[in-house]
Formats: structure tokens, C-alpha cells, sequence
């Protein structure tokens, strides 16, 4: 089996897009014959959100191209998820999509973790127009279909969908068409508070990828977030998961669903979630004023012990300082006599 040839991707092109205009452009009758083109099967769905057996793929093509590990870093859904993983879960995956099919798929567990994926393509008005320009026809954006982005990051408008459905059946490509049913375009402007989350939502998807990096760093950077901003006392493990909840639904407003933001949301991506949706965690994060890059940076943590000895130094009352770290006044009292600040 042998393929003539493959579709260079565009700028943050889906994969899927990719083999869907290879597939209109190999003059092939039937769908099936493009994945035996591809694939060397004739059964089998061909994934929307990732891409698989891009080994087989690439050993079909007898012509320079993308290294897998640039396909699917670059073309796929899988960085917004694997950038909260371990090192070895991201070397795992990306191994089990280059020489894998659908079991490298479930290894991900997208539908798991951020729920159900919307029922159709969508697509940016400006961007829609400016790829006709450029490109002579239009593409799937991988960002467009990400399930927890609503507003496109480059132009700051609505995402609007089309007419085309975004779900997997046996051996299909649905190219993005001149011709295709496009939804009106929604009108008013995204106020600041959601470009600013979406924009978020985009660098966790988009940024580089660092495959040897181990993902859980962003845990501490949390913690010491908590700490600092009292949801958390800077001696102990326990939320004020109540309160937060509270304080994020009124400064998200009604653009975050209070699911999001609920109490028993929090304690879960706190306390047990092993594999939380990356959308909770990002929320959290811009709550508290991190930034992408301070989220995956070494945080500078929080001494409490220190900040006692401080506070009693500066005459400071103890139960001021108990109520400025977020503990009881008698773990205040306690180092205080251990340290002779307090009699």
C-alpha cells in the first residue's frame, strides 16, 4: 500500500481535516477506500479529536512529512489534556497513538473528563473568511472544537456551529466545505472576563509541549495559591471549598456553569479526582490571578511558620494573624510559646 501523497496541515488544523481533504482530493468513490489508503483496513472509525496509527500512516507516504510526535502535538486536542500528566502517561500515549488505534484513544479519556463534545463542527466567522482569502478554502481549526472554548482566541468572536455533525461513526470524512450550512453568527461581544478564560483555555491547548515535563507541578502551584489567598491555611491540607465556591460563582457570573463551581466540584479536583478535566483546574487558576506560565513554573511557597514568628515579631494580635493565615489562634499560640514570643 502505497500513498501518493498527504495535504500539508494548515495553521492549527485539525488531523481530522487534514485526512478529510486528502480523501477529497484522492478522487476516491467511497470513504472506505481513503482508509485503506491511509490505514491499510477497510473497517474502523477514524478519530475527530486525536489522531492514530500515524505510524502506519507515515509508512504508507514514501515523502518527507511531520513527525508523528509534531502531528499530534500540533494538530491534535491531545496537549490541553496531556499537560497536566506525568512525564511517562504523556510518553505512554503519544507511543499508544503512533502505533495504536481506538485503545490509544480511551487512554485519554477526553469524554470522561470534560463531558460531552459539542454535536457539531464549529467554526470562527473571521477566521472562516481570512482562510478563503489565504488559503482558497476553508478548514476544521483543531481550537474551534475543543468542547470547553466558546469564543475564538485569535478574533475574540462567538464560535458558531455548522452543519456538520462532530461525532464518530464507521470509516467517514466531513471536509469543511465552501458550501456548507453555517449557523447565523451570534452577535454582542465577549465581555473581557471571557476572553481573558478563553484565552486561557487556547495557551493550555496551543503552547509547546514538553513531553519530558512532568504536568502535576501545577498541584503545588495551586496549593500555594490557596494559601495565599486564605482558601487554604498555610499550616494544613483542608479547602475552605464553601466559601471559594461561593466567591468564583460571583466572579465568573453566568459564564461558568455553577456545576464548575460548586462546592463538591472543588473538594472532588482538590481531594480525589486522579484525573481532573483541565477546565477546573484552569477556572481555579485564573480565579486566583496565575497566569499559563506561572501555573507550570516552580512556585515560591508559603512558609507559615515563618509567617507566625513574623506576624508575633511585629506585635501583631494572635488572632489577627490566625485570620490573616487561614488557622486556629491556638496553632498561633502554640508556635509562639515554642519560639518565647508568647508567655
Amino acid at each position: 500500500m502505497s500513498l501518493s501523497f498527504l495535504p500539508t496541515p494548515y495553521p492549527d488544523e485539525l488531523w481530522f481535516s487534514v485526512l478529510s481533504r486528502y480523501h477529497l482530493r484522492s478522487g476516491n468513490y467511497c470513504a472506505t477506500q481513503s482508509v485503506r489508503d491511509l490505514f491499510g483496513r477497510y473497517k474502523g472509525r477514524v478519530s475527530l479529536e486525536l489522531a492514530t496509527e500515524l505510524a502506519v500512516v507515515m509508512g504508507n507516504l514514501h515523502a518527507p512529512y511531520m513527525k508523528p510526535v509534531d502531528i499530534l502535538v500540533q494538530h491534535t486536542l491531545l496537549p490541553y489534556y496531556a499537560r497536566f500528566w506525568s512525564a511517562e502517561r504523556k510518553q505512554n500515549v503519544v507511543h499508544e497513538l503512533t502505533h495504536g488505534g481506538g485503545r490509544a484513544v480511551m487512554l485519554v479519556g477526553m469524554n470522561t473528563i470534560s463531558g460531552e463534545r459539542h454535536p457539531f463542527f464549529r467554526y470562527c466567522p473571521e477566521c472562516y473568511h481570512d482562510d478563503i482569502a489565504q488559503y482558497g478554502e476553508p478548514y476544521w481549526h483543531r481550537a474551534h472544537q475543543l468542547v470547553d472554548l466558546r469564543i475564538c482566541t485569535t478574533h475574540g468572536c462567538w464560535l458558531c456551529d455548522t452543519g456538520v455533525p462532530f461525532t464518530d461513526c464507521e470509516v467517514t470524512f466531513r471536509p469543511a466545505l465552501l458550501g456548507m450550512e453555517l449557523s447565523a453568527v451570534r452577535q454582542g461581544e465577549a465581555s473581557q472576563q471571557e476572553r481573558d478564560l478563553s484565552a486561557l483555555y487556547g495557551a493550555c491547548l496551543a503552547s509547546p509541549l514538553d513531553l519530558k515535563a512532568d504536568g502535576g507541578i501545577h498541584t503545588a502551584v495551586l496549593d500555594e495559591g490557596l494559601k495565599r489567598h486564605g482558601w487554604r491555611p498555610v499550616t494544613g491540607r483542608w479547602t475552605k471549598t464553601r466559601e471559594m465556591a461561593e466567591a468564583m460563582r460571583v466572579f465568573y457570573d453566568d459564564f461558568v456553569p455553577d456545576d464548575d463551581v460548586s462546592q463538591l466540584r472543588l473538594t472532588v479536583t482538590f481531594g480525589y479526582a486522579k484525573n481532573p478535566a483541565p477546565r477546573f483546574i484552569l477556572q481555579v487558576a485564573h480565579f486566583m490571578g496565575i497566569g499559563f506560565e506561572s501555573l507550570f513554573s516552580k512556585p515560591k511557597k508559603v512558609d507559615g511558620i515563618a509567617e507566625i514568628r513574623k506576624g508575633l515579631e511585629k506585635g501583631e494580635p494572635q488572632k489577627a494573624i490566625a485570620r490573616r493565615l487561614g488557622i486556629d489562634p491556638g496553632t498561633v499560640r502554640r508556635w509562639g510559646k515554642i519560639y518565647g514570643l508568647v508567655s
